[in-house]
């Protein structure tokens, strides 16, 4: 069993920690340049609060979302934009959507397909290996993502398989995102107003999707898709990527980390996005 360390730190403040800082886990994780994700992220933990940074690989921070913090002691969340100066403060956890809620804010929650049969099946299949291995004194479990798009209908669509092979460690969640989770699951699924395609959607497997509330200690992403070329004909596309934690430490936190710059204005609140 995982310990939450900063669950526990964060009671302890050694007497050179300035006034107001307390101890909390701040974790690293780096993507190589084929990535599609920011190059850098940063998580700051404490029980009751969170901030994760986006960064290129140029050291510039990830347009519209240099920082996103969730304090539930405040319920809220914080997202910043260094470009704007400004910052985004919504409730957190978010107002429940009920169907009367949904009808309110005129959102729809049932779908508006095109077709009356399905012309997409995504298939996805977790795999826990069995095997564990050490990082940061946390244990990882060696899990595999294959999620395969296959077309029913060729025109719309064409084939594509990515593979996330991994070793995930279980980082406790702040409490409010604990709640969040929880109470959010038989929330109703919000659909766009315009039709859409009908996609049939198939999970399997041993293991829960360790994506949510988990992170990557490594992982590899490789993703082979079929495009179509100007002449008609198709080609196979093969691309792939990696990243890792570099670092998971415990360390003395500002309390500014967890609340916007004195220079940003604040955005009006404009309902569930």
């Amino acid at each position: 069993m995982v310990l939450p360390l900063f669950f526990l730190l964060f009671l302890l403040q050694s007497d050179s920690m300035p006034p107001g800082y307390n101890t909390g886990t701040k974790i690293t994780i780096v993507a190589d340049e084929g990535s599609s994700y920011a190059s850098e992220v940063t998580f700051y933990l404490q029980p009751d609060r969170s901030r994760t940074e986006y960064f290129y690989k140029d050291g510039k921070p990830l347009k519209d979302a240099f920082a996103v913090v969730v304090r539930c002691d405040l319920r809220q969340s914080l997202s910043f934009s260094p470009d704007s100066l400004t910052y985004d403060a919504r409730p957190y956890p978010a107002p429940r959507i009920t169907e009367a809620a949904a009808r309110a804010w005129g959102l729809r929650t049932t779908p508006n397909y095109r077709t009356v049969e399905p012309t997409l099946r995504i298939e996805t299949t977790y795999t826990d290996t069995g095997e564990r291995k050490e990082f940061f004194g946390f244990t990882a479990r060696h899990i595999i993502i294959t999620t395969r798009q296959i077309p029913l209908e060729a025109r719309r669509s064409l084939p594509r398989t990515e593979i996330r092979d991994g070793w995930y460690i279980s980082v406790p969640l702040t409490s409010c995102e604990q709640q969040h989770a929880i109470e959010s699951r038989d929330d109703p699924v919000i659909y766009p107003n315009e039709t859409i395609e009908y996609i049939q959607t198939v999970t399997t497997g041993d293991v829960p999707d360790p994506t949510v509330g988990w992170l990557p200690a490594e992982e590899k992403h490789i993703s082979r898709q079929t495009m179509m070329l100007p002449d008609g004909r198709t080609k196979e596309v093969l691309s792939g990527s990696e990243q890792h934690i570099t670092k998971i430490e415990e360390v003395p936190m500002d309390p500014a980390l967890f609340g916007p710059p004195a220079f940003y204005t604040t955005l009006p609140f404009a309902g569930p996005r």
